[in-house]
Formats: structure tokens, C-alpha cells, sequence
């Protein structure tokens, strides 16, 4: 058992080189390693299939197949951290002020969170195999960085590339329709800037069962946007949720320059860019420290990578330390 469920001051550092972005219907993950280089996780062939909160729920055998498979990307002396919507697991949702609990918490010091329904598997999973113990964090999504960032990557902020990629240049507007809502973003000063949320009540996941409904559904939205001065002529939408999984095509609109489902491959990868874009301020990082702060704060700071020969000197040195 590790102490991280002492106090929220007195929580220390804890040094990470894998990321995984859990949310309630899919992930994406990504590892950095000694000499600076991302790389993107799942989608090989040794990852576990359809990662989520809500397939891990279902699955203690997955979540042990998701350790395993992480346990081999980590860096030996460093952790794998969980944000996105598995951080509110914590505080049972978003809270303010006192109402706020620890900065993290390994998964297997399940008295620090809530939401136990799958932490709870993840605790078993790690006291079952004690050489996983204080390898698995868990960021409280109610903490930001010091510059106020939120600790977790936006892919829509930095799809610019994407859309080029894709012979659709010069967007003015990106919709991220996830399968809770979708996200209005704006592009400023070289990146897309969330502007509202849109197309929550119902959200996509609750009509997408009935493609009609869904179209009428998106049109009303798209409906609003016109009405408040948006060309929809320089619009993508970018879609995931049950939709992608279905592979629902037919919903696509045509009111709109581009609708179409974005691989977890590539939203990963941006997702990934966005990270080190506004979290870690650098791109050839070999891992990053958090340090709890007072005001629901995380100071980041990120290593540079050290080169071949460093980072074996760090090998031997940990192999002699523990």
C-alpha cells in the first residue's frame, strides 16, 4: 500500500513516461522514451481491443491485459498516469474548493476515490500482482497546472495538419462530436480554441441507434450555428463515440466542408501533440514530474531527453538503488 492517501499537502512528486487518456468510450495512450520520441500506444498487436472505462468495467481479464501491455511501454523507474474522465473517480465528479480531493492516487489506494466501479478491478488486478504496486496514478481531473492547463491533451486543438492532410485547408471551425456532446472549437493564433458545447441534450450516443434521428438531431445544431453567423462552408466535423464504432457513415452531413470519423490512431496522436504542446511547453521529452500544489495546482516539469549513454547510466544507477 502506498501513502498516498495521507494528505493532499503532502503528497510528493511522481516522475511519469506514459500517458493514457481514459474516457468513457475509448483511449488513447502514448509513451515517451529516453531519447525524446513519442510513441503511440494501442492499436498493435499486443494491446488489449477497444479500450474504455466502459469496456474495462466489464472486463477484469482486459484491465490485467492493459497492465501487462503498459507494464512493458513504461520507462523501469517510472509511472503510468490516467486522466481525462477517469479522474473524476476521485471527487465523484467535478467539485471546487474543499469539496476537492488528492492531486492522484495510485489505483490500489481505493479509499482515496468515490467512483470505485473501475478502479476497484484495477486495485484487484495490482494487489493480485504486487510487481504493478505504485506503477498505476490516477490525475484528479479537478486539478490543472499552474498555468491553469488541464493536466490531458485536446486532439482538436492541434488538427490543423489533419485537415490538410485530408485536402480540406483552411477550417475556420472544428466540431469534436464525441458521444456525450460535441465541442465548438475556433481556429486563433495557429491552434483550434473551444469556443461552447454543443449537441448535448440528447447527445449523440442517445440517438445514434436511429441514424435518422441523429441526422435531424445534427441538423438542428448545425441550424443554430447558422443562425449565429457560422459559415458552414468552413466547417469539419470530426466524429467518434458509438458512431465510429458502428461505423455509421450515413450520418455524415453534407451542410458542412468535412464529416468524418477520426481514428483512435490519429486522435491519439494529436491528442499526444497537444499534450506536449501545452502541458509539458516541449517535444523531445523523455518523462515529466508532477508536484502537488495548494489550489488544486500541478507544477510540471519536463526532462529533456539525455541521450543513449544517459539514459543507460540511469539504468544501472536504479538497478544499484533498488
Amino acid at each position: 500500500m502506498s501513502n498516498t492517501s495521507t494528505t493532499k499537502s503532502t503528497l510528493p512528486s511522481i516522475e511519469a513516461s506514459v500517458c493514457v487518456s481514459l474516457g468513457s468510450t475509448s483511449a488513447q495512450g502514448w509513451s515517451l522514451n529516453g531519447y525524446g520520441e513519442l510513441e503511440f500506444l494501442f492499436g498493435d498487436e499486443l494491446s488489449p481491443e477497444n479500450v474504455s472505462i466502459k469496456t474495462l468495467q466489464n472486463s477484469k481479464e482486459t484491465v490485467k491485459h492493459l497492465f501487462d501491455y503498459l507494464m512493458l511501454m513504461v520507462q523501469t523507474n517510472k509511472k503510468v498516469i490516467f486522466f481525462n474522465s477517469i479522474g473524476y473517480s476521485i471527487d465523484g465528479g467535478k467539485k471546487k474548493g474543499d469539496e476537492v480531493g488528492p492531486a492522484y492516487s495510485y489505483v490500489e489506494d481505493v479509499k482515496n476515490f468515490q467512483n470505485l466501479e473501475l478502479v476497484g478491478i484495477m486495485a484487484e488486478v495490482v494487489q493480485e500482482n504486487p510487481a504493478m504496486s505504485e506503477r498505476f496514478v490516477v490525475i484528479n481531473r479537478n486539478y490543472k497546472t499552474s498555468d491553469g492547463e488541464e493536466i490531458a491533451g485536446q486532439w482538436a486543438k492541434q488538427i490543423q495538419q489533419y485537415l490538410e492532410e485530408n485536402d480540406t485547408p483552411g477550417m475556420e471551425w472544428v466540431i469534436d462530436l464525441g458521444g456525450k456532446s460535441g465541442t465548438l472549437y475556433h481556429y486563433e493564433e495557429g491552434i483550434y480554441k473551444k469556443r461552447e458545447t454543443i449537441f448535448s441534450d440528447p447527445s449523440p450516443n442517445s440517438v445514434i441507434r436511429n441514424p435518422d434521428e441523429f441526422s435531424k438531431s445534427l441538423k438542428i445544431e448545425l441550424d443554430k450555428l447558422k443562425t449565429a453567423g457560422i459559415d458552414l462552408s468552413k466547417v469539419a466535423i470530426l466524429q467518434t463515440g458509438m458512431a465510429r464504432d458502428k461505423n455509421t457513415v450515413e450520418i455524415f452531413s453534407k451542410e458542412v466542408a468535412f464529416h468524418k470519423f477520426i481514428t483512435q490512431q490519429d486522435e491519439g496522436k494529436y491528442e499526444a501533440i497537444d499534450f506536449s504542446k501545452t502541458v509539458l511547453k516541449a517535444l523531445d521529452v523523455s518523462s515529466f514530474t508532477l508536484s502537488p500544489k495548494e489550489g488544486q495546482k500541478m507544477v510540471v516539469k519536463s526532462h529533456i531527453a539525455r541521450g543513449f549513454f544517459g539514459r543507460i547510466l540511469e539504468q544501472i544507477l536504479y538497478t544499484i538503488w533498488y
